[in-house]
């Protein structure tokens, strides 16, 4: 046999696949080098703090520095206690029904003298008042300190009448008044803007927002406790709503009075 024959016989041919039984890897073996492979470190975040507390304590520094700024707390304490003052109008109409013996239906034309004064108030007495100030040479600040000085006594005189009305005429002419004391949020959130600089514009919006709900929240349950005031089965309230949102009126208009502003 030639010898080329001979050493092919004794080449041994590996096994082309691995039995089912062998592992491919070992379990010694290591997938990959932990020295090339940095460790993933799940991240440990700090817990949050709650929103809510976040949110307060936001607002509680803008405040603390808006009441920094000479003017600017009569604007708040304006934002917050007028809603708590206009609210008792609301029990104008069931004191209607109770004094004059009169079904609930037959007091909705009380509201239509009501949205008449708002409605002259809004575009006839503000803007003529407006106009007459502005021609005695009032800067902006000042003519909407008086706009809201003459809107409050306004307010606090309608609402001293419907807390004295024995008549239905005279209910109906101190809500007429009371609108004409209503237009002057306008005047309000002009002022207040004004005083600050405007890239605070937003944040003092949305606490006047904050505090007109909070007024609203209080001047509710408030109003009707004191409207409950000497209601009995044949008598109907003693009014004395009426006599704390004019007495309400009558004292921030005392801080209008004494109000100071910087040009």
């Amino acid at each position: 046999m030639p010898e080329s024959l001979e050493n092919l016989h004794k080449i041994q041919i590996p096994t082309a696949f691995p039995s089912a039984t062998t592992p491919l890897l070992h379990s010694e073996q290591p997938l990959s080098n932990p020295e090339s492979s940095p460790a993933i470190i799940a991240p440990q975040n700090k817990p949050d703090e709650p929103v809510f507390w976040k949110y307060f304590a936001k607002t509680f520094t803008d405040v603390i520095q808006l009441l920094k700024v000479p003017g600017l707390p009569f604007c708040l304490a304006l934002f917050v206690l007028r809603p708590i003052a206009l609210i008792s109008r609301a029990f104008v109409y069931q004191h209607a029904s109770e004094t004059f013996h009169w079904p609930m239906s037959r007091t909705n034309w009380l509201r239509f003298s009501e949205a008449v004064g708002s409605s002259l108030a809004t575009f006839v007495f503000l803007p003529l008042l407006s106009t007459y100030l502005d021609w005695k040479d009032h800067h902006a600040k000042k003519l909407d300190l008086n706009v809201i000085r003459f809107s409050l006594l306004i307010a606090a005189i309608g609402f001293a009448i419907l807390w004295q009305s024995k008549a239905s005429w005279m209910m109906a002419f101190g809500l007429f008044i009371c609108g004409l004391g209503e237009g002057f949020e306008p005047s309000l959130k002009g002022l207040a803007t004004s005083l600050i600089d405007g890239s605070y514009n937003a944040r003092l919006l949305t606490l006047a927002t904050v505090l007109e709900v909070i007024g609203k929240l209080i001047g509710g349950p408030v109003m009707a406790r004191l409207f409950s005031i000497g209601r009995r089965k044949d008598h109907g309230s003693d009014g004395i709503n009426f006599l704390t949102a004019s007495l309400i009126f009558v004292l921030l208009m005392l801080a209008a009075l004494t109000a100071r502003l910087k040009r």
